[in-house]
């Protein structure tokens, strides 16, 4: 076997060690050793290490020689370099990044103080015995990410496993919240506060890359294969696409023909056959449709959405609540736009941002949820319905009345804490079942005898009637 390949194969097996540590109360460090076995060659390793799931390239404080880029097959953001060691060397290479895996007491405290004002503003309502037991499980819940948070000792791959736990904790929350926040406005109590920031809406708006095809410009991906050896080889490319990318969205195949991979669900671009001699390089272009863009004229619908309602608000109780969730939605949409419009940007961190970027509209959409709420509240005549927006979209219309709201905020808070176990959740089924059994059994029994009460009835005046003697010998 060639000496390089095997000096190869330790290197990138001694580069793979990595570890985390704690670096301040606000920052982790991600460090990698590398080393070079060899006792007379130098060698250049490529260095890639993942970074963990939720981390961002501005969450990256310090980087030194290495580059961010974007994985879209894993939907994760890497580190890449290339290290040049001496015989026998080993080196530390280190990132530095926001601890990003801690809820700060600070976020839990405010929602904590938000969970009572509306508690105490709802104590002489309709809604006062549903949302103290509401409230309450809102608030362990609350309680119980802090004590988790407070352990002491915790490795930082229990901290960011604990982070995890008490994410889908605080997730579960904010719906909880968003159910009080529905039964303050329902009662007419949420006019001077802010609306808050938790209500769990449907998005109204869609993104739908098939509609809008034809407005997209395209990018160019570079797919590249290589022959690292000393020899001349006939090798097989296999290129995974992006998840969204589709064949009727691809322009230029470059040569590559396209498939589709059963078990990953994903579209992939190959070639057989491709002979490269040693150490040689190829590199085909593929054209795609940009998916990867929000339409501006949807981002535009929902800023002239928002500004027309905060207008109709502006003279009402909830004026306060519709500018503090007018301006969360304009500064949303235009830190999307700046990014849309960043052309130095990567290919791969393009499609990151797009996907973080569509995160940030739902969360606006939600929002502009919330001022339809506020504007059907307050008794407006201007109820959007026929709001104009750009491009002549136009924006869909509310319709339903504040008599429905009470019952749809009673089912939301019914099952709303502890999830019925499944047995008991079958337990339930089947007394409903026996229940309407027996009901159906007596039902029948109840038919039968008036059944047999009218036959006997009618048997009875037949026979009375052949009794009697005719007319004629009386």
């Amino acid at each position: 076997m060639d000496m390089r390949k095997v000096l190869f194969c330790l290197l990138w097996c001694v580069g793979c060690l990595v570890f985390l540590n704690k670096a301040c109360a606000d920052t982790v460090k991600l460090k990698m050793i590398v080393a070079n076995p060899s006792d007379s060659e130098s060698r250049t390793l490529p260095v890639k290490t993942y970074l963990p799931k939720g981390i961002k390239p501005e969450d990256v404080v310090d980087k030194g020689d290495f580059v961010i880029k974007y994985d879209f097959e894993k939907s994760l953001y890497y580190a890449y370099q290339e290290v040049t060691l001496n015989p026998q060397k080993t080196v530390t290479l280190q990132l530095s990044i926001n601890d990003i895996w801690t809820i700060t007491e600070a976020d839990i405290n405010g929602l904590k103080s938000h969970i009572q004002e509306m508690l105490q503003a709802l104590q002489k309502t309709e809604y006062a015995a549903r949302s103290q037991t509401l409230g309450g499980g809102i608030l362990e819940r609350l309680q119980n990410i802090i004590k988790a948070q407070n352990q002491p000792g915790l490795s930082i791959e229990q901290r960011i496993s604990n982070y995890q736990i008490n994410s889908n904790l605080l997730k579960q929350g904010k719906k909880d919240i968003g159910v009080l926040e529905d039964m303050m406005i329902d009662s007419g109590g949420m006019g001077q506060g802010n609306v808050g920031v938790l209500m769990a809406e449907e998005n109204p708006l869609t993104i739908d890359p098939l509609a809008d095809a034809g407005k997209f410009d395209t990018l160019k991906f570079k797919v590249e294969i290589s022959n690292p050896s000393d020899e001349a080889k006939n090798m097989t490319l296999k290129y995974y696409l992006p998840i969204e990318a589709t064949p009727e969205f691809i322009v230029d195949k470059g040569g590559l023909e396209a498939a589709y991979d059963y078990q990953t669900g994903v579209y992939y671009l190959s070639k057989n056959a491709i002979n490269l001699s040693a150490h040689q390089k190829q590199e085909f272009v593929v054209e795609i449709k940009d998916l990867w863009v929000i339409p501006e004229n949807k981002i535009q619908l929902v800023r002239a959405r928002t500004q027309r309602l905060m207008q109709v608000l502006a003279g009402s109780d909830y004026k306060d609540s519709a500018a503090f969730l007018g301006h969360k939605i304009i500064v949303v949409l235009d830190g999307i736009l700046a990014v849309q419009n960043d052309k130095e940007m990567s290919v791969e961190n393009h499609i990151g941002e797009y996907r973080l970027n569509l995160q940030k509209f739902d969360e606006a959409a939600k929002d502009l949820a919330k001022l339809e709420k506020l504007t059907v509240q307050s008794g407006s005549p201007l109820l959007l319905h026929k709001i104009q927006g750009p491009q002549g979209i136009q924006s869909r219309r509310i319709e339903g009345l504040e008599g429905a709201r009470g019952v749809e905020i009673i089912g939301k808070s019914i099952f709303r804490g502890k999830v019925p176990e499944l047995s008991t959740t079958w337990k339930i089924i089947w007394i409903i079942i026996g229940f309407l059994a027996v009901l159906s059994f007596l039902f029948f029994i109840l038919w039968w005898t008036q059944i047999k009460t009218s036959e006997g009835k009618k048997y009875k005046n037949v026979q009375g009637d052949h009794t009697q003697p005719p007319a004629d010998h009386l």
